[in-house]
């Protein structure tokens, strides 16, 4: 069965520039969305409402398309709407140093106690100095 040819009309289709009300691109404000991209932006709002372990969202396209604002534009619209997540943290388990304690902290306890510790330590220093010898 042949295939018939396309006839150059259904090849190009000629745009009036003069019906746009800009006059370059650069006039024009940036998109946080995937224009014309409604499956891959329902597909990355699936893959963000999954609760399960072992699921990950890979977006692949074309440079400067936009598609990393418009995941990051979304999943930080995403997460601010659930609540922070706590903090975990690991320290030296001294009777085991193969095997860390994980702590888990209230969201913001993480920094909270790195700067305590680092307090500690710096007045262990003052107070103590020759036990801090190299």
């Amino acid at each position: 069965m042949a295939i018939d040819p396309l006839p150059v009309s259904a090849l190009y289709r000629p745009t009036d520039l003069k019906a746009l009300k800009f006059k370059t691109t650069r006039e024009l404000d940036d998109v946080d969305t995937l224009i014309g991209q409604d499956r891959a932006l329902e597909a990355v709002r699936f893959g963000a409402r999954m609760r399960a372990r072992g699921y990950n969202i890979f977006v692949i396209g074309p440079k400067g398309s936009g598609k990393h604002m418009a995941v990051r534009t979304y999943l930080t619209q995403r997460a601010s709407d659930l609540p922070q997540p706590d903090d975990w943290v690991y320290v030296t388990n001294f009777a085991d140093v193969n095997k860390p304690k994980a702590l888990r902290l209230r969201t913001g306890g993480g920094r909270e106690l790195r700067q305590r510790m680092a307090r500690l330590v710096g007045n262990m220093k003052d107070s103590r100095p020759d036990g801090f010898r190299g």
